[in-house]
């Protein structure tokens, strides 16, 4: 994007230095006429007084005009009005209402294409507008940038910008619809039709391809093909659609693959590959580190159904508070019919904390689960909180459910394609998920102490009533996301035993796959292992039978982990180990012995790939970084999914003009080295991860702005407290953020080869300053609103009434 200065210079070379200035109203007016099939003649009769030279500056400079423009216009801090988000054949602009007018009004000359006619037309009557107004110039406030996760649609695909014909038709119906394409891929499309058609989301549409200028594609791809609408986008004159394929035979495919080929080198679009690789990279960094545990259900007649979570090193305590001592799974005990409900309510606020303390002996455990929706029902909080909150086992959680999003349209997005279809049982799974459930560990070591300060007479039995039995089905799949963040290859069938040493402690297995990078290994009894420090694996009879490959003390890394299972990736520098030898020549050279579980691994990979991105379009948490640029430490991107939230929204309010995030309230550089920084460079090694609160007071001040004032709860002792929520809700509004910072796990990039290799063939710089980017990370972590929660803790219990004297 030029700045305002190189705009305005350009903008006026171009109309007053190159043309005379008494020609710029002959300019002007042979503009207007450009559309017109008689031009020539227009331009001879309005020229007829002028010599070969003039006619010859004019007509060139009327071309340039009309060359296509790759500059996208962004108005947002440089103008007092508000601007809005507007896309146009592939282009983002942000515009305000007077330049949205000009921008529709100057493509009528150019044919309604974006030129540098139409983007001149913009900026010189922006400039100007801005130069006459008595309104001073706002500038852009330093902001914390924004990135949407969950969208990294098809990251496999080659998507060019190539406009050409379309007709559409839905297929109850035989008008066609006349329209163009903006961007084409192998099993994407988006095109633009007329704004007064109605087409709905998740339509099939049949789309045949005109006038490809490749004639010995054109009847192969004129042939109606079968798309279904997943996303559309509209404003006053069009509406673009974004369509996926559906069908299409090997010989559309070919054809297809060889027109985006024929025009990939001049229009593929290096900034979405940029977009869509840094988008990825910074998911692969956060997933990790998710705390959160998303489980997705299917809604039957008999309630809310279980089928998978999405399982972290980070969220993976969540499942092992809930497992009994005899492998039962008290979570999906939880999620009753009427808690899930009442999540849906108006009020869910009191239905969204749930605390829970464990009391365990020599045989049973038994865990207490109650909302505070129910503990102020039962009248029983105070004295829930003051019992369970003396427990080491007490816990809060924040929940919360969406409906499904569009999951099987996203689903067709979500993983990478080739011509063969996606596997029906696939399909199947994901249109039986109806629900995204989410529940998030919110428990603070300061807040605790809170807790314990409540005052109840009355007897513990009574919180018998809150204990959960174990007559739920379990989930069905609990999917580990750092497993297939690493798989990348295929593994084997092969078992063989195996002797596992971390520290001081070792553990006997069988394998149930292996492959050159990774081992599978199952325990018959459970293990403790530390999912961050190295393993080192023994093979006692291989080692005895193959003395030429010395198969002790290899070293392993965990990548996924249960009681049970654990899932290694071998650790080298340069050259593979000979572990990593042996497996590889025993799979080549004796692959009858072997029996593949590629499919599996397949299988597994497409439903982890669809509900990452359903997780991430529906979390209710906000993932932040902080990085080191130029020596200086700043909190400067936190990312969100496809909704906002009141956190979010709140943030925004000081920047209307931009899409950043103004944080300042709560932190600058010394706040960032004070409260995670520093922390985290003093936490013990067993250590990741720690927590703080901050309390924030907001006071509207007007429409687009608000105070914020801001406190670190744990320096401020309790009295303090309460009055700053007391004097918060008097004069405004009171939220509490707790933040948890944890170690940044830095990403190897191989995931994203194909993609990274093309930005550094075309963009050298922009692949080292992402790369550069992600190794500056210094700290991540997550931000969630715990603000009804925090209000708990300062509850007084009224006054008994006196009784007579």
């Amino acid at each position: 994007m030029q700045t305002i200065e190189k705009a305005l210079t350009h903008t006026f070379n171009s109309l007053m230095v190159t043309i005379a200035e008494e020609h710029r109203s002959l300019i002007e007016q042979l503009k207007r006429l450009l559309i017109r099939p008689n031009f020539a003649h227009h331009f001879l009769k309005l020229t007829e007084n002028h010599d070969s030279k003039t006619r010859q500056l004019i007509k060139t400079e009327l071309k340039r005009m009309t060359t296509p423009c790759y500059d996208h216009i962004d108005l947002r801090g440089k103008t007092v009005f508000t601007c809005e988000k507007f896309s146009y054949q592939g282009f983002d602009h942000y515009l305000d209402k007077q330049a949205l007018n000009d921008f529709y009004h100057s493509l009528m000359f150019f044919g309604q294409k974006y030129t540098l006619g139409v983007y001149e037309h913009v900026m010189y009557h922006f400039l100007l507008r801005r130069s006459d107004s008595q309104t001073p110039y706002r500038p852009i406030l330093p902001t914390t940038n924004s990135l949407k996760l969950g969208r990294n649609l098809h990251k496999q695909e080659q998507k060019i910008i190539y406009s050409m014909n379309i007709k559409m038709k839905l297929p109850d119906t035989e008008t066609w619809i006349n329209g163009i394409t903006t961007e084409v891929s192998m099993y994407s499309v988006i095109i633009r039709i007329p704004f007064e058609m109605t087409i709905k989301m998740n339509q099939i549409v049949h789309v045949s391809l005109l006038n490809i200028g490749a004639k010995e594609l054109d009847k192969i791809l004129q042939a109606p093909t079968e798309y279904q609408v997943i996303h559309t986008k509209t404003n006053s004159q069009y509406q673009w659609l974004t369509l996926a394929r559906l069908n299409g035979h090997k010989a559309f495919s070919e054809k297809l693959q060889a027109l985006i080929e024929l025009h990939k080198q001049n229009n593929m679009n290096i900034d979405r590959v940029l977009s869509a690789v840094t988008v990825i990279n910074y998911e692969r960094q956060y997933l990790p580190c998710m705390t959160c545990l998303p489980i997705f259900l299917s809604h039957e007649n008999l309630g809310w159904i279980p089928l998978y979570s999405l399982r972290t090193q980070k969220n993976n305590h969540i499942i092992d508070y809930f497992q009994g001592q005899e492998d039962e799974n008290y979570l999906t005990s939880a999620l009753t019919t009427l808690r899930l409900k009442n999540l849906l309510t108006a009020y869910a606020d009191k239905h969204q904390i749930w605390y829970s303390f464990q009391l365990k002996n020599a045989e049973t455990t038994q865990i207490y689960l109650a909302s505070l929706y129910e503990l102020e029902k039962h009248k029983l909080k105070e004295l829930f909180f003051k019992f369970a909150s003396n427990k080491k086992s007490w816990r809060v959680f924040h929940v919360a459910i969406k409906p499904k999003q569009a999951m099987e349209q996203q689903f067709r997005f979500s993983v990478s394609q080739q011509d063969n279809p996606i596997s029906p049982v696939v399909s199947h799974q994901i249109s039986e998920l109806n629900w995204v459930f989410n529940i998030t560990d919110i428990t603070n070591d300061y807040a605790q102490k809170h807790y314990q300060h409540m005052q109840s007479d009355e007897q513990p039995s009574l919180l018998k009533k809150f204990e959960l039995t174990n007559s739920k089905p379990k989930i069905h799949n609990i999917i580990s996301t750092d497993f297939f963040e690493e798989r990348i290859e295929s593994t084997f069938s092969l078992h063989f035993s195996v002797q596992v040493k971390q520290g001081s402690e070792t553990w006997l297995g069988m394998t149930a796959a292996v492959s050159p990078e990774l081992l599978v290994i199952h325990f018959k009894r459970a293990t403790n292992l530390l999912a961050n420090k190295r393993v080192y694996i023994t093979f006692p009879v291989l080692n005895q039978e193959t003395p030429s490959h010395r198969l002790s003390k290899l070293p392993y890394r965990v990548v996924a982990h249960d009681k049970h299972t654990i899932t290694l990736e071998a650790v080298h520098k340069e050259n593979k180990h000979q572990g990593m030898l042996f497996f590889q020549k025993i799979i080549k050279k004796q692959p009858s012995l072997t029996q593949t579980i590629a499919e599996y691994t397949t299988q597994h990979r497409d439903m982890y790939e669809v509900l990452k991105n359903i997780f991430f379009q529906n979390t209710f948490i906000n993932p932040f970084f902080v990085h080191m640029d130029q020596n200086k430490i700043h909190l400067d991107l936190i990312c969100r999914g496809q909704q906002t939230n009141r956190f979010m929204s709140l943030f925004h309010v000081n920047h209307p003009f931009n899409d950043g995030f103004d944080f300042s309230s709560m932190f600058d550089e010394e706040k960032i080295k004070r409260l995670i920084l520093h922390p985290l460079n003093r936490l013990d090694k067993k250590e990741t991860s720690f927590r703080f609160e901050i309390f924030l007071s907001i006071q509207q001040i007007s429409r687009h702005e608000v105070s914020i004032d801001s406190v670190v709860s744990h320096e401020i002792n309790r009295i303090q407290q309460q009055k700053f929520i007391e004097k918060s809700e008097s004069v405004g509004e009171f939220m509490a953020i707790l933040f948890i910072v944890q170690r940044p796990v830095h990403s190897d990039f191989k995931y994203l080869l194909k993609e990274m290799t093309f930005v550094k063939k075309n963009s050298p710089h922009a692949a080292k300053k992402i790369k550069e980017r992600i190794d500056n990370i210094q700290a991540q972590g997550e931000c969630i609103d715990v603000t009804f929660e925090a209000k708990q803790r300062f509850y007084i219990q009224p006054s008994k009434p006196k009784t007579g004297a």
